[in-house]
């Protein structure tokens, strides 16, 4: 990978913002620019969530390659913060939306495979 060094601390251009110009929502992101918002910042951390889904997987069924990937998962997680290129919100907010996405797909899947029983019986 390149080295990208304080790339971010100085090349703060993001892409303009859409919507409606008087809305609060507009002024609210323009406000989170100004304040120095990276432009590779969003929440929450796809990186974090979709690793994080991937854990509960090996977890229920490869449990001993859960533990092979749980260092590389911490430094993903750690990495992502370090090299600016998310916050620590965007992180704690990738391993919430990643937990409740995993549990409320668990739910729907279950509750699929119960009606699937009943209607055959």
């Amino acid at each position: 990978f390149p080295n990208l060094g304080h790339y971010f601390s100085t090349h703060t251009d993001c892409l303009a913002t859409p919507g409606y110009t008087d809305g609060i929502f507009y002024q609210m992101v323009e406000d989170a620019k100004a304040a120095g918002e990276r432009p590779t910042a969003a929440f929450p951390s796809s990186h974090v969530g979709m690793s994080t889904v991937l854990l509960f997987l090996l977890w229920k069924d490869r449990r001993w390659l859960c533990y092979a990937a749980l260092p590389f998962y911490f430094f993903l997680c750690c990495a992502t913060v370090y090299i600016q290129a998310h916050y620590l919100v965007d992180v704690m907010g990738g391993w919430i939306s990643a937990v409740m996405f995993y549990f409320i797909a668990i739910a729907l899947w279950n509750s699929k495979l119960e009606i699937k029983f009943q209607r055959t019986a």
